[in-house]
């Protein structure tokens, strides 16, 4: 596989990745009783994100930033690394 291939599957990655996002479920109360919390949902499209996780006004979905980020550090470095061994130096 030479480095134009590499970098164009790198970007379909990529793509698909900000594609199919993963999510979380959000609970949000203020008040005497208030709550707050985040719990890992799973992965689904942008354009069709999952359902809450239980009815009412409180409960929602957003999007886990935190592991997208991960997920775009890890094929950054993978990609590095990839990259590095296949380099012309190292035959």
């Amino acid at each position: 596989m030479n480095r134009n291939n590499i970098l164009k599957t790198v970007v379909v990655a990529f793509v698909l990745s900000c594609l199919i996002l993963p999510w979380q479920y959000t609970a949000d109360k203020n008040g005497e009783n208030g709550f707050h919390t985040r719990k890992p949902a799973y992965y689904s499209l942008i354009f069709i994100p999952p359902s809450p996780d239980q009815p009412g006004e409180n409960y929602g979905v957003q999007i886990d930033f935190s592991r997208l980020l991960i997920e775009w550090a890890i094929l950054g470095a993978a990609t590095g690394l990839i990259l590095l061994l296949k380099s012309p130096d190292n035959k």
